[in-house]
């Protein structure tokens, strides 16, 4: 119970610990705001709680009502007030949390969506706890500002949030005043020095600048928002945050492991709540993808790593700046994503002018955008890309933050990267739900480019969008998905036809299929475990794969891209015998003739591919290739349908 295993004394009835509940209420106050029983829960289940579950639950509030105890137990206590106070400003903080939550639950002011709210609930929790420094782990374009706003909005303390740039600054401010219009927002950069307000909006390098000259004092702040966290994590930045002692520090970001040696649990040690890319599209709070890879001729094994491990920016934009490589990204946007708005990534200023140029050689209204770009220019720029008359934006690494555009789609990575954070947030641009179009779906094409080290499809080792996504295809709730037809043009059909578009650009082969992604992406990370001497033999592999409950071959492959160790080929360990024996599956003679296999599909009623495939799982007879039978023409007729049913 409340006062089980005493804290004065034996432990007490309920009616005992009601009372003196009652009595430690008193001294703060009876106004619902500074309850000491949350409003989510009945007085009389707090009561019969078990000690120990109230500590964990509701470590704040224990530790309120202990201390409070102890304080009506000693009259003297020196720091009564103080402690009242700051008890007091905490348990408004919290109770105004905790009915946010419970009226979101109830359909009351319901402004966060889905899992958002799980977000939340998460939040709700890691506070009522007494978390004090965590982290949340959220996909590009899932709302985390919104997140964040209602966050404070709920809280009512005094709120830093920290961003990365001045084009997140406006971001935040506007969001702020959309879903939160009565909190008082300043902004602290280089034009702008409003202090003194109950929400600060600055920058990590304003940031930095103004605790340097006492301007911001860490010790007034209650609550900490670090947006994009993993930017604080070179030594400088956490030391400064670690100066706000007295807040509650909250990040937010899209890639907590930026690289091996630094990693967002070592100065926000708690993940309140993680969501991947790819949960986040099956989720339906991003719209669905499709990971493409264009292989291309140029040789990238002379070009050196910088001390993050990444490339070099100045050897990589020599390497990869050049005619054929651009006009081939060029003839592809032509080809295959004509007439959708598309952000190319490139390797610098220099670069992403050119490449821009290139494509407005092909008849492209294609434009550059950087760093070195007005407030104005930039805003016109954003504007004619919002409105369609610019198809192709062009960047080196601006718009990998602060990047809000719905209406793109198509992400051109023509900078290959080894870094994890890079890849996740350029591919992340284009993922956004749009309104307007619901069953959007976006492409990122990562350009892959030569290693004289390694052979086959001679993958460099880069970090490509497909092992972020974990897979190559994710299609989101509620979507249609997206189709590419004979002619290598997206469409809107009801399913996802895995035959490469026929096309042909010099210099470049490009990999729609999804089996063929994931091969090389399975590639890429063979040299990395090639490099670690990391090897499983075959009876092990086979314990790890099980475990995972791998049902397929394509499966194994969508796996492997978050199990590194597993080879891409397993087929070629001593001991092989066939699939069915590696998964641990009853061996089962696989139907041959299509007529067969037709009248199996259509008696289960199979209405597109992905039934299909999910319904392998109960028909191991079925193959997994069934356009490889004699007969084949497409998917419609296989499945029995007319064009008329496409959808």
């Amino acid at each position: 119970m409340f006062g089980e295993k005493t804290f004065f004394g034996a432990p007490k009835t309920p009616e005992q610990l009601d009372t003196q509940l009652q009595s430690v209420q008193k001294q703060l106050g009876h106004e619902p705001e500074v309850s000491l029983v949350p409003a989510s829960v009945e007085r009389e289940k707090i009561l019969q709680m078990p000690v120990i579950e109230l500590q964990e639950k509701y470590t704040r509030r224990f530790q309120a009502y202990f201390e409070l105890l102890r304080q009506e137990n000693n009259p003297d206590f020196v720091s009564r007030d103080k402690l009242t106070a700051d008890f007091k400003k905490w348990l408004i903080a919290l109770n105004s949390l905790d009915v946010y939550v419970k009226k979101h639950h109830a359909g009351v002011d319901v402004t966060l969506r889905g899992k958002q709210i799980d977000v939340f609930d998460d939040l709700h929790n890691f506070l009522e706890a007494g978390g004090t420094a965590g982290y949340i782990k959220l996909p590009t374009g899932v709302g985390k500002t919104v997140l964040f706003t209602e966050l404070i909005e709920a809280l009512d303390l005094k709120t830093l949030i920290v961003v990365p740039t001045n084009i997140l600054i406006d971001q935040t401010v506007d969001k702020a005043e959309q879903f939160a219009p009565d909190i008082e927002v300043g902004v602290i950069n280089r034009t702008a020095k409003q202090y003194y307000r109950k929400v600060t909006v600055t920058t990590y390098a304003s940031l930095a600048r103004q605790v340097a000259q006492g301007l911001i004092k860490p010790e007034e702040f209650e609550c900490l928002i670090l947006d994009e966290a993993h930017e604080a994590l070179s030594d400088a930045r956490q030391k400064l945050v670690r100066k706000f002692s007295n807040a509650a520090k909250i990040g937010f970001t899209a890639t907590p492991t930026f690289s091996a040696e630094k990693q967002l649990s070592d100065l926000l040690p708690t993940c309140i709540h993680s969501m991947e890319t790819r949960e986040a599209v099956e989720k339906g709070l991003l719209c669905s993808v499709s990971a493409v890879v264009a292989k291309t001729s140029v040789n990238l094994s002379k070009v050196p790593k910088n001390a993050m491990g990444d490339y070099s920016e100045s050897e990589l934009a020599y390497a990869v700046n050049i005619a054929s490589r651009n006009k081939a990204a060029a003839l592809l946007y032509k080809e295959v994503f004509s007439g959708e708005q598309a952000i190319v990534f490139c390797v610098g200023i220099t670069h992403a002018r050119e490449v821009a140029r290139v494509f407005r050689e092909e008849g492209v209204a294609a434009a550059f955008i950087s760093g070195e770009t007005t407030k104005d220019e930039r805003i016109r720029l954003l504007a004619e890309f919002n409105r369609g008359e610019i198809k192709v934006l062009c960047n080196a690494d601006l718009l990998t933050r602060g990047f809000d555009e719905p209406r793109a789609s198509v992400c051109l990575n023509l900078r290959p990267t080894l870094s994890l954070v890079m890849a996740e947030q350029r591919g992340g641009r284009v993922l956004r739900l749009d309104p307007d179009r619901p069953d959007k779906h976006a492409t990122v094409v990562d350009f892959v480019d030569q290693s004289d080290s390694i052979d086959e499809l001679q993958a460099t080792g880069q970090v490509l969008f497909a092992k972020i996504l974990g897979g190559a295809f994710v299609v989101a709730a509620a979507s249609g998905g997206r189709s590419w037809d004979s002619g290598g043009r997206p469409g809107h059909g009801g399913g996802f036809v895995v035959k490469k578009p026929n096309i042909y650009i010099p210099g470049l082969e490009v990999f729609f299929d999804t089996e063929e992604v994931l091969r090389i992406v399975g590639k890429v990370e063979e040299v990395k475990i090639e490099k670690s001497r990391l090897i499983l033999d075959l009876e092990d592999l086979k314990k790890l794969v099980r475990l995972a409950k791998v049902q397929s071959q394509v499966e194994y492959l969508e796996k492997r891209v978050n199990n590194p160790s597993w080879p891409h080929s397993p087929d070629r360990l001593e001991g092989w015998v066939n699939w069915n024996d590696f998964l641990g599956k009853t061996s089962v003679e696989t139907i041959s003739e299509l007529a067969v296999l037709q009248l199996a599909v259509r008696v289960a009623h199979v209405r597109n591919r992905f039934e299909y495939e999910a319904q392998r799982e109960t028909h191991p007879a079925w193959p997994g290739r069934p356009d490889y039978l004699a007969g084949w023409t497409n998917w419609f007729d296989f499945l029995g349908k007319k064009k008329r049913d496409r959808r």
